[in-house]
């Protein structure tokens, strides 16, 4: 789990841990031990690499459990949607459940900003140091990213310029 400032967020990218969700459902019917997921990816059982990849399917909300992990329901829509319309839902629920990738997907209206803006949009957000945001922002921009795909640009609401739609200014007064 990669944290900066007060949030976590994945280590792995979202279709990453859907794949590995897809697996521990096909091959361990939607449960696996800990040491079994380590076996099955090829990593020792201790490892902060497999450690980092369990988090990341629970900041996604794909699995659930300490050592014996199950995959979760929203999982199970994101890999087997009944409708386009519903894997489309679950993707975007599965995006919604990471604090910091919300809270950047609103601030920049449904848009990737760029690197620049990202960075001042993240100091601001996570009174994090200049280095560690540095550090941390290539994965979470491509985060923020994939979050943009999925869950397209949001619709904000405007508000009117002014309260009395049939107020004019005219040039002259």
């Amino acid at each position: 789990m990669a944290k900066l400032g007060p949030y976590n967020y994945p280590d792995i990218r979202f279709g990453d841990a859907v794949e590995i969700a897809g697996r521990i459902l096909a091959k361990f019917k939607g449960v696996v031990s800990v040491k079994g997921l380590a076996w099955e990816l090829g990593m020792a059982e201790g490892s902060g690499t497999l450690f980092a990849k369990v988090a990341a399917l629970r900041d996604f909300g794909f699995v659930e459990g300490r050592g014996e992990l199950r995959v979760t329901p929203l999982a199970q829509r994101v890999l087997h949607p009944s409708s386009s319309d519903e894997g489309q839902g679950a993707r975007g629920e599965a995006f919604q459940r990471v604090e910091l990738l919300r809270q950047l997907y609103v601030r920049f209206e449904g848009e990737v900003p760029d690197d620049m803006s990202l960075l001042v949009g993240l100091e601001e957000l996570t009174k994090a140091s200049r280095d560690e945001i540095v550090r941390r922002a290539p994965l979470i921009q491509k985060h923020l990213a994939d979050a943009v795909r999925v869950l397209g640009r949001m619709e904000l609401e405007r508000k009117p310029e002014y309260s009395d739609p049939t107020q004019n200014i005219s040039a002259g007064r």
